[in-house]
């Protein structure tokens, strides 16, 4: 594991114990999963005040390299339709919007970050509800 994993494994590590974050090393480099409903209410893309704490640790270990940082928005189990969010598809687009600019906002190179929106396809761990964060080779 690189030493970016491992710092970002210790700034997370009582998320990590309660089983709401997973960091691993992958063939994309380094992989952080969030259960969003750390960081969001469901049907809501707008960031919880606790998801603060652990989006800022995150980016105070990411800010001072250059890789890139693909952050992978999923969604709720349930179909949404509603005039802010018409699809389970914009929601987990503007989730992943909602971590990229607090990443900007601590700091972190906009040039550097994609935001993805996987709609209500590719439920991690048979779960929907997903923030990834890819950093390294995307």
């Amino acid at each position: 594991m690189t030493s970016v994993a491992r710092d970002i494994l210790a700034v997370l590590e009582p998320l990590v114990r309660e089983g709401k974050v997973r960091v691993t090393q992958t063939s994309r480099g380094v992989s952080i999963e969030i259960n969003a409903s750390a960081l969001f209410a469901p049907g809501e893309a707008r960031l919880s005040d606790d998801s603060y704490v652990a989006l800022k640790a995150i980016a105070s270990v990411l800010v001072s390299d250059d890789h890139a940082i693909q952050v992978e928005g999923f969604t709720d189990n349930l179909p949404i339709k509603n005039s802010m969010f018409p699809s389970n598809w914009e929601l987990s687009a503007v989730r992943a919007s909602s971590v990229v600019r607090l990443f900007t906002e601590n700091g972190i190179d906009e040039n550097r970050m994609t935001a993805v929106g996987q709609g209500p396809k590719l439920p991690m761990l048979n779960l929907f509800n997903f923030i990834q964060l890819f950093y390294g080779k995307i």
